[in-house]
C-alpha cells in the first residue's frame, strides 16, 4: 500500500514511524545499534582475509603447491565481501539501519534505503556461490577418484552455480513483491543456505567412511574436514534470525541491523571454513601431518583401491606382497611420504606420457618430484597412478 505523505512535508525532518508512549524521539542524536555490527563485522573480514592470505601461503611457500580453480573461486570471493562488508558498516554509521523506525527520517526510507536494500540483498548471492564452489572444487581434486562422491561433487557445482545466479536476480527485482512476500523469499534462500552447507560437509564424510583405515583413523581424517561445522552453524543462526522478521515488524531499521550482521559474519564463517582443512602443514610438533597433500595422496590411494573399477588392481598387487606399499590393513599401513609430495601428483613414467606420447591432460598437480619417482614402484602403484 502507498504511504500517503500530505503536501508540504519535510522527509528529512519527518519520523518514519509513531514513537512508543512516553518516548522523546530525537533526530539529531539517535539511540543506535550500529557499534556492536561495525566492530564485530570489521574484525571477521579481516580475519577472512587473512586466512585466505595464509591459505595461499602454504599452498605456494609451504607445500609448494600451484594454485587451482578452489584458490581461485576464493580469491574472486574476498573483494566483493570486503565491499559488502563495507557497505553494511556505512549503512549503520549513515543512518539507514541501525535507529529506531521512529528516529529515522521519512526520506531515508522512502528514497535511500530502497536502492541499497536491493544492493545488501543482491550482492552476497555471488559471493557465498563462489565460497561453496571453492569447498567443492577443492573436495573435487581430492576425491576424484571415489565415482560416487565425484559424481555428488558435480551435482552440488552445478546446483550452487546456478541457483545463486537465481537468488541474486529474484533479489535484485525483489521489489516486484511486497514485503511479506519477500520477507518469505528471504526465509527459503536462508534455507538453501543452510541445505547446501550440509550437503557439502556430508560429501567427504561419505568418502571417508570408505577408507580402509581404522575407525580412530576415520575419525581424525573426518575432523578435518567437520571445520565446516561452523559454517552450519551460521546458517542456522541466519535462518533463525530472518524467520523472527515477518514483512511486518514495528521497528525494522533497527532488527534489521542483526539480521544483515549475520548474513555477513555468516559469509566471513564459510571463507574461514574454506581455508582450513588446507591448514594442517602449520600444525606444529608431533601432532602435525608430515605433509597434508601426503596424506589425501595415500587417501587418495585408497578411495582407488575402494573404488569398483580398481579392484581388478588390487587383487593383482596381492600377487606381489613383497613389494607393496598399500594393504586394506590397519592405520600403520598409512604411507608417510616426505614434505617434496605433492598432492595427486603422477608417477614419472605417467608425467613422460602425459607430456606427449598419450596426449593426457596436465594436470595442477604435475611437475613434481616425489619418493616414488626414488625408489622402486610396485605393480600396484603404477596401476593406481595410470587411472589417477
Amino acid at each position: 500500500m502507498a504511504v500517503q505523505i500530505p503536501p508540504g512535508t519535510d522527509l528529512w525532518n519527518t519520523p518514519s514511524g509513531p514513537a512508543p508512549d512516553g518516548y522523546t524521539v530525537d533526530l539529531q542524536n539517535p539511540a543506535t545499534n550500529e557499534r556492536i555490527a561495525s566492530v564485530t563485522l570489521s574484525i571477521f573480514i579481516v580475519l577472512a582475509t587473512l586466512f585466505v592470505a595464509l591459505r595461499l601461503y602454504v599452498q605456494l611457500r609451504i607445500t609448494k603447491q600451484k594454485l587451482w580453480w578452489d584458490d581461485l573461486a576464493l580469491a574472486l570471493a574476498i573483494p566483493p565481501q570486503i565491499a559488502y562488508t563495507g557497505i553494511t558498516i556505512w549503512m549503520c554509521e549513515a543512518g539507514l539501519i541501525s535507529r529506531h523506525i521512529w528516529e529515522t527520517p521519512l526520506g531515508v526510507v522512502l528514497i535511500r534505503l530502497p536502492y541499497w536494500t536491493i544492493v545488501v540483498a543482491a550482492l552476497p548471492q555471488p559471493i557465498t556461490g563462489l565460497v561453496k564452489l571453492s569447498l567443492l572444487l577443492l573436495y573435487f581434486r581430492i576425491f576424484k577418484p571415489n565415482r560416487f562422491v565425484r559424481y555428488g561433487i558435480i551435482f552440488g557445482m552445478v546446483v550452487v552455480t546456478v541457483m545463486y545466479i537465481v537468488w541474486m536476480f529474484v533479489f535484485i527485482f525483489q521489489t516486484a513483491f511486497n514485503n511479506e512476500t519477500g520477507s518469505h523469499l528471504s526465509w527459503a534462500q536462508a534455507a538453501f543456505n543452510l541445505a547446501t552447507d550440509v550437503y557439502i560437509i556430508l560429501l567427504p564424510i561419505s568418502a571417508v567412511a570408505r577408507l580402509h583405515v581404522s575407525p580412530k583413523r576415520k575419525l581424525g581424517i573426518a575432523a578435518v574436514f567437520l571445520t565446516g561445522i561452523a559454517a552450519i552453524i551460521m546458517s542456522i543462526l541466519t535462518l533463525y534470525w530472518r524467520v523472527q522478521y515477518d514483512g511486518a515488524s514495528p521497528d525494522s531499521t533497527w532488527t534489521v541491523t542483526t539480521r544483515l550482521s549475520i548474513t555477513v559474519l555468516e559469509i566471513d564463517v564459510g571463507i574461514m571454513c574454506a581455508c582450513m582443512p588446507l591448514f594442517a602443514p602449520l600444525v606444529p610438533g608431533k601432532a602435525r601431518l608430515a605433509n597434508w597433500t601426503s596424506y589425501v595422496r595415500s587417501m587418495r590411494s585408497r578411495l582407488l583401491r575402494s573404488s569398483p573399477t580398481t579392484r581388478g588392481s588390487t587383487q593383482r598387487s596381492a600377487e606381489y606382497p613383497s613389494q607393496g606399499h598399500y594393504s586394506n590393513g590397519s592405520e600403520n599401513d598409512v604411507p608417510k611420504w616426505d614434505n617434496s609430495m605433492e598432492l595427486g601428483e603422477r608417477t614419472s613414467s605417467h608425467r613422460a606420457s602425459s607430456n606427449g606420447q598419450n596426449g593426457g591432460r596436465k594436470e595442477w598437480f604435475d611437475g613434481t618430484t616425489t619418493v616414488m619417482d626414488r625408489t622402486v614402484q610396485d605393480r600396484n602403484s603404477r596401476d593406481v597412478s595410470a587411472m589417477v
